[in-house]
């Protein structure tokens, strides 16, 4: 059975998620990840789409036999909206926006994430990917910017304290829930295909995340959302 739709619209019309970063190495994926096995759990029915060659969040998600056995989950490793019907809500793992594979990502998408690191040279990247985001607008795409997660941090690290300072101040873009942190187990994720999402500090923060979104989710339609995009 599923649970009620997330925007209030009909059951038949999935909301689609696509989580995004302009560069590699923002734990993009693992964000991806970690939300679709967390709202799974939660009791919703949450379709995760992997359209990357390289099948990272696949290959994580589905055990040796190619079968996501994860509550609530199914994965799919191609962008066919046809199949996003049934669902509560479609989980892209896009790929990176310097790619033009992405723009078709962001055309079907309704909202996005983007992820980052709190260090200069990927928050420098943050323009060029606003600019993917109005480049699929202008092909037709309604995404909208829900906002910016900040991903393996540490909150030992003093710079990263204050480029995360700075973006609480900014809100340019906005901040979603608290960053991140770092959590050694995730790195052996992928050496174990088909396994809960480890628990840990970071498994809490997506926890919170996941709250956060479902409370959005309920309250916006996607061109509710305001956006600093």
């Amino acid at each position: 059975m599923h649970s009620p739709n997330l925007a209030g619209d009909s059951p038949s019309r999935a909301k689609v998620l696509a989580i995004a970063s302009h560069k590699g190495g923002t734990g993009r994926t693992t964000l991806s990840l970690g939300l679709a096995w967390v709202l799974g759990q939660q009791g919703l029915n949450v379709l995760l789409v992997d359209p990357d060659p390289t099948r990272s969040a696949a290959l994580v998600a589905c055990d040796a036999a190619g079968v996501c056995r994860w509550k609530g989950v199914d994965v799919a490793t191609s962008l066919q909206p046809t199949q996003f019907g049934g669902y509560d809500l479609v989980l892209i793992d896009c790929p990176s926006l310097n790619e033009r594979a992405a723009v078709a990502t962001l055309k079907v998408a309704d909202w996005l994430i983007l992820t980052c690191l709190a260090d200069t040279l990927s928050l420098r990247t943050l323009p060029a990917a606003a600019a993917a985001l109005r480049e699929a607008r202008e092909e037709g795409g309604e995404a909208v910017l829900l906002g910016l997660v900040l991903n393996l941090f540490d909150a030992n690290n003093p710079v990263q304290q204050r480029l995360h300072q700075q973006l609480q101040l900014t809100k340019r873009p906005p901040l979603l829930g608290a960053p991140i942190p770092v959590q050694n187990s995730l790195r052996e994720w992928p050496l174990q295909s088909g396994s809960a999402m480890p628990s840990g500090p970071a498994r809490a923060a997506v926890l919170e995340l996941a709250f956060t979104l479902r409370d959005k989710f309920a309250a916006s339609t996607p061109r509710e959302v305001v956006t600093h995009a």
